[in-house]
């Protein structure tokens, strides 16, 4: 297992749990509330460890500023190497190359450790909902000997409503803590009232929805294929730094071509994808954005590359 040291105990900017002793003075508080990030202005992740360092600060920061409903967003194909075999170079941005069924349900598990991994001096009052039950017994199984591990683990927000089974060690009471993996709009309309009785003395984080949220402030982005009619390009944001699009050049390292104080239209993406599409300046490598296709036209064979 993969364990990152950047992604730990976030959750100093909530309330501690009773018998809790930690001024917010001591060091290691302040170490969290002032984390580095992995990038500089301007910069795209290039590896897993970069994203997960960046999703833990953006979240963190997010805290910081009083939010307590939060969205994370990036590729389903995003592997983080956490269980299971060692990944090697990651393929994303091509809409033309599809991971098996099983590797994207070990990387939603592996997304859902990872935020469980920030909140972990909450750990026995955290809630994971994963996108189908199916997967509940494989979360279980690649954590069963991990050293954080959370409260309860559910397949649906149905099961959630209901009063935590035997082998079940939430603490009494309300979550602190409640992960939700790539909800639908139905699995959204059963969250909001629960959400809503939580008030702010949780954190709902929602992992990759499939439908926008309304009320949720999205701390961490990272999307492949950013625009409907390209095949193509990356955008991303991390709370609070800037948007950044990029497209991988021909060498498969990913090129950052703009950026911007706020998300930028799809129609200024359009424009930023045109222009670039076609520059071939020796200067940029011989194709600034090779990655770069009109859904229109010929697949893409290449995309970004994360190692």
């Amino acid at each position: 297992m993969w364990c990152l040291h950047a992604t730990i105990a976030l959750v100093s900017f909530l309330p501690l749990p009773p018998g809790t002793q930690q001024r917010a003075h001591s060091p290691s508080a302040v170490r969290r509330a002032t984390l580095p990030r992995a990038l500089g202005a301007g910069q795209l992740p290039a590896s897993p460890k970069e994203v997960a360092t960046e999703i833990s600060v953006a979240v963190g920061a997010a805290l910081q500023d009083g939010r307590r409903r939060l969205c994370i967003v990036t590729p389903d194909e995003l592997a983080f190497g956490m269980f299971g075999k060692p990944m090697g170079k990651q393929v994303l941005g091509n809409p033309d190359v599809k991971a098996p069924a099983s590797l994207l349900a070990r990387n939603e598990r592996e997304l859902a450790y990872l935020v469980v991994e920030m909140f972990q001096q909450y750990a026995e009052s955290c809630v994971v909902v994963l996108s189908d039950s199916k997967w509940v017994k494989a979360a279980e199984r690649d954590w069963k000997n991990a050293s954080i591990r959370p409260g309860r683990i559910v397949g649906s927000i149905k099961e959630l409503l209901k009063p935590a089974g035997f082998g079940q060690k939430t603490k009494a009471g309300k979550p602190k803590v409640v992960i939700v993996s790539q909800p639908g709009t139905a699995a959204l309309g059963e969250l909001e009232p629960y959400a809503e009785e939580l008030g702010s003395a949780a954190v709902v984080v929602l992992l990759n929805p499939r439908k926008e949220p309304e009320g949720y402030f999205t701390a961490f982005t990272l999307q492949d294929n950013p625009h409907p009619d390209w095949a193509g390009g990356l955008l991303f944001q991390a709370h609070p730094g800037l948007w950044v699009l990029g497209a991988a050049g021909n060498s498969g390292a990913v090129k950052v071509h703009g950026t911007s104080n706020r998300r930028p239209t799809l129609d200024e993406i359009d424009a930023g994808f045109e222009k670039v599409s076609g520059d071939t300046n020796w200067f940029s490598g011989g194709g600034a954005a090779a990655a770069l296709r009109r859904r229109s036209g010929a697949p893409s064979e290449e995309a970004a590359t994360l190692s």
